[in-house]
């Protein structure tokens, strides 16, 4: 009787290794079904940004079971976070970076005969956009954000040189900002050798008959 039976599962083996097949199909069947309670198939748009839409996964977690899964996922949602705080940060900065200081049409200078020049180089330095340019951007940047606070006006000053006398091009008065100050101009310059003057007037000297213009001079060539 035991001769029958080792020669009859010799003869059908291959029904237990059918039936290890079917288990293993329906145990990854099981865990596939779990994992997509987990994380859905099917992604759900959370944010547009421009013309571009970022797709993610909904997470079902929960939050009251202690599992690497939802560490990992927890991981997941909280740099989703900061990555959307990232790109408000970077939509702000952009538009600080691209805004002009205005011109300031109500300048008054009470007494004003004249002014005296002093050097402005231990105050701020400055960064020129090339002559060549379509329009001339002056970025000023103070050494100390306090400071400003003293300051009545920027203003840009452009004299033309010629058989070595100075003639002036421009002279024109800009509000002063907290930070970043960015001036812009048209270029309209003709061929020509220049001399340009970007600095300031202080408050305290409106009421002077030769307020100081604090400057940094640059001499260029068009």
């Amino acid at each position: 009787m035991l001769d029958l039976k080792m020669k009859w599962l010799d003869k059908y083996k291959w029904l237990s290794y059918l039936g290890g097949i079917i288990l293993t199909a329906v145990i990854t069947l099981l865990v596939e079904k779990s994992c997509n309670r987990i994380i859905p198939d099917d992604p759900i748009v959370i944010k547009e940004v421009s013309d571009t839409i970022q797709m993610i996964h909904s997470y079902d977690l929960d939050f009251n079971k202690d599992s690497i899964v939802n560490a990992q996922l927890k991981e997941k949602l909280e740099n989703i976070r900061l990555t959307h705080l990232y790109e408000k940060e970077v939509e702000d900065n952009l538009k600080k970076k691209y805004s002009f200081n205005s011109i300031k049409l109500d300048t008054v200078f009470f007494k004003k005969k004249g002014y005296s020049l002093k050097n402005a180089m231990a105050y701020f330095s400055v960064k020129m956009s090339s002559i060549d340019e379509k329009f001339l951007d002056f970025e000023i940047t103070f050494f100390d954000d306090s400071f400003i606070d003293n300051i009545y006006c920027l203003s840009i000053n452009i004299n033309s040189i010629e058989d070595g006398k100075r003639y002036n091009f421009m002279w024109e008065n800009y509000s002063v900002n907290p930070n970043n100050n960015k001036i812009r101009i048209n270029n309209m310059l003709p061929k020509g050798v220049y001399e340009i003057s970007i600095g300031f007037f202080l408050k305290r000297d409106l009421n002077n008959e030769y307020p100081a213009f604090y400057k940094i001079s640059k001499l260029v060539r068009k």
